[in-house]
């Protein structure tokens, strides 16, 4: 059954990313200066750039570039529109000297001069021989549009990268230089955006025997079918979301702390003898879950998370012990030595996949969630296969 939970799991992200519209609080700025609040819907990047949706007093409007001069959201990301023909552009800094962008295209404004920053690799002939070399006019603009106040402009460029925060702090350096006032969308700190947290939980376990190899059956009329555990857990929990590809996917990556004990007690007859068997687990487990994270929004404050991806046990103990008595037609009762049940993997890997809900207070999430993990190989025996499936019930609290 659970082969069918991840396509089942990515289904409903499809669903949700193609349905769903998250609002934060924002604003619109008309073509006459003024500015409108409300709220606008979070997209993937690229939809920033074609149009806005805006939503005020219940009502949802699309606006392009053409329709506005821009818009943004309360936490400093802000668009603007006549930078680039038909398309919104991402602000980065405005004042005396102002950088934009768009996709991997960069916008440098001063004044009402807009000029377009982009590299290429070009073929170029060096020492009679063909080769490939980027174009660098680009800083040759970026030289011309500071030369005004910015000592030894070409001097600068021989370190210049074509990035954001390169570009930012230049362009922040030339408005102080001319002693100008600017503002700084922050666009440097939203290239990816890590939140860490702490899970406190309950985890059920449950290793299964199964595949026994008929050949030797008989080894193992001992071993029941199935242990079950019942034991907290605790762990650190990072997610990691790259706003520009997407805000509402990310990566998440776990680790958990559990112990587990297994015991299970097996009598039968074989012949004339009764044989009783007395066979005992105790794991310790360090469980790294990696896993592509799904935020869906359920109003203002709440999100559902959906998880799926894969799993690692790393055994920070693995012991099996079996115990067995046997007594035979004239009631003599034999005890031998305590044996090991099976070879414990050190690593094991699996797939994992999970749902929770989440409560924004302040800059914490708190949440429950649901997880379920099914090991691949729990032992290295090669007369059966011992399986470990675990249900894990847990709290979260992440600060963003």
């Amino acid at each position: 059954m659970f082969k069918h939970c991840i396509p089942i799991l990515l289904s409903l992200v499809i669903l949700a990313n193609c349905y769903a519209l998250d609002f934060r609080n924002g604003y619109i700025v008309q073509n006459q200066n003024d500015t409108i609040r409300g709220q606008i819907a979070y997209q993937a990047y690229g939809k920033y750039l074609e149009s806005c949706i805006f939503k005020s007093n219940g009502m949802e409007r699309q606006y392009f570039p053409a329709d506005i001069d821009g818009y943004g959201f309360d936490d400093g990301r802000y668009f603007a529109s006549g930078i680039s023909k038909d398309k919104f552009v991402e602000a980065h800094i405005i004042g005396e000297l102002s950088l934009y962008q768009s996709d991997t295209t960069f916008f440098l404004k001063k004044g009402a001069e807009i000029r377009e920053l982009k590299t290429q690799l070009v073929a170029r002939e060096i020492d009679g021989r063909e080769g490939v070399m980027e174009d660098t006019k680009w800083k040759g603009i970026v030289s011309y549009m500071i030369s005004d106040c910015i000592q030894n402009p070409m001097g600068r460029m021989s370190s210049l990268k074509m990035q954001i925060k390169t570009l930012s702090k230049l362009t922040i350096e030339y408005s102080e230089c001319r002693g100008a006032s600017y503002v700084d969308y922050g666009g440097t700190e939203r290239r990816m955006k890590i939140d860490v947290g702490l899970t406190f939980g309950y985890t059920k376990s449950s290793i299964g025997i199964n595949n026994v190899n008929q050949l030797y059956k008989e080894s193992f009329l001992g071993f029941a079918e199935n242990y079950v555990s019942q034991d907290p857990s605790v762990g650190l929990m990072m997610q990691v979301f790259f706003p520009k590809f997407s805000e509402r996917l990310g990566l998440q990556i776990e680790t958990l702390y559990s112990r587990a004990s297994y015991q299970q007690f097996v009598s039968y007859g074989l012949v004339n003898d009764l044989y009783f068997h007395d066979t005992f687990l105790s794991i310790g487990t360090v469980s790294i879950p990696v896993t592509m994270l799904f935020d869906l929004p359920l109003g203002p404050k709440n999100s559902l998370l959906l998880n799926a991806g894969i799993n690692n046990d790393i055994l920070t103990k693995k012991e099996s012990l079996l115990t067995t008595e046997s007594v035979d037609e004239q009631n003599r009762v034999k005890v031998s030595e305590d044996t090991e049940m099976f070879e414990i993997r050190g690593y094991q890997g699996g797939v994992y996949s999970g749902i929770g809900i989440s409560h924004s207070i302040g800059s914490v999430d708190v949440g429950i969630s649901l997880r379920y993990a099914y090991i691949f190989q729990f032992d290295n025996d090669s007369g059966f296969t011992a399986a470990n499936n675990k249900l894990n019930l847990s709290i979260f609290f992440i600060y963003r």
